[in-house]
């Protein structure tokens, strides 16, 4: 299915490449270059939102095959990059960013938060993109074995730990007081999707892990700010901090995922607090007390 691009994107898009090509870094420009070039990307950004909102359904269903595949946000975005290069930045671009500090960025990220903002607030594509956050990562699904013969999992953010039907997950960051960076990001999902997946653990407890910073030493510490360690140079990626806010709204508000996962492929299956499974009416979430943040995963067979 084609969908064609406003030609007046198509040149609004060009003009803020060829002003970003011809001036200099954003550090070294002036107050009157500064203003030309945040006039062009208003213009682009603006034809961007409103052709995402008549169009961002179709574009969609072009880039998943009329959702029969089913992306997770870091390869909708890369996809839609090379199918739509007028609405995404490319990979060069946002890998140019990501060597700039914060203060010096052309801000390419803010053009991927348009079309995700569109494609998530789609009744009909968003849900359909929730639900692919769902599916567990392929790092899980390799580290799943190991997993469930040991009840042991070790990485550099989280270690998880199952005694008794209970995988204990702990925030070991102690570097940044658990603050959510990449790696962190990426770790917890994989433990998320390892308890949730393992046939013995029936419950899950999250918390965070004692501190050596001098302030707060001995202490466990769960915070969710980001670091600041991502707003300086180096390989942060924005489509990792949605990837994870997403993956945490399906964990939290979605229930169970959709009845007819990819064969060969498990799904992970949740449910909120004593919300019923969508599949199994009467089930409910087993409930749970502690101090330390709580997640109950229930498992239907798929």
């Amino acid at each position: 299915m084609t969908v064609p691009l406003w030609p007046e994107l198509r040149q609004a898009a060009h003009r803020v490449d060829e002003l970003v090509a011809k001036l200099p870094e954003p550090g070294a420009r002036g107050p009157e270059e500064r203003a030309e070039l945040a006039a062009a990307k208003d213009t682009a950004r603006a034809l961007r939102t409103r052709y995402l909102h008549t169009h961002a359904d179709a574009v969609y269903d072009h880039l998943t095959s009329g959702g029969a595949d089913e992306l997770r946000i870091a390869e909708l975005v890369g996809a839609a990059a090379d199918a739509f290069p007028a609405l995404l930045p490319t990979a060069g671009q946002l890998a140019a960013d990501r060597a700039r500090r914060q203060a010096d960025k052309e801000g390419y990220e803010i053009d991927q938060g348009i079309f995700l903002r569109a494609v998530l607030g789609s009744p009909r594509s968003g849900p359909h993109l929730l639900d692919a956050m769902l599916r567990p990562t392929p790092r899980a699904l390799r580290l799943l074995p190991e997993f469930t013969r040991t009840g042991v999992l070790e990485t550099t953010s989280v270690r998880m730990e199952r005694r008794d039907g209970a995988a204990y997950l702990t925030m070991c960051r102690d570097d940044c007081l658990n603050a959510e960076d990449e790696q962190q990001v990426d770790d917890m999902e994989t433990a998320v999707d390892l308890a949730l997946l393992d046939p013995e653990v029936r419950v899950g407890v999250v918390r965070g892990g004692p501190m050596s910073h001098p302030r707060y030493r001995g202490r466990g510490c769960s915070a969710r700010a980001s670091t600041s360690r991502a707003c300086t140079p180096g390989p942060f990626r924005w489509s990792a901090f949605c990837s994870a806010a997403s993956w945490a709204i399906s964990t939290s508000w979605s229930g169970e995922c959709a009845p007819t996962p990819r064969p060969g492929t498990p799904r992970r299956s949740k449910s909120r607090g004593s919300r019923p499974s969508r599949r199994s009416p009467s089930a409910a979430a087993p409930s749970c007390c502690s101090s330390s943040t709580m997640c109950s995963p229930r498992r239907t067979p798929v």
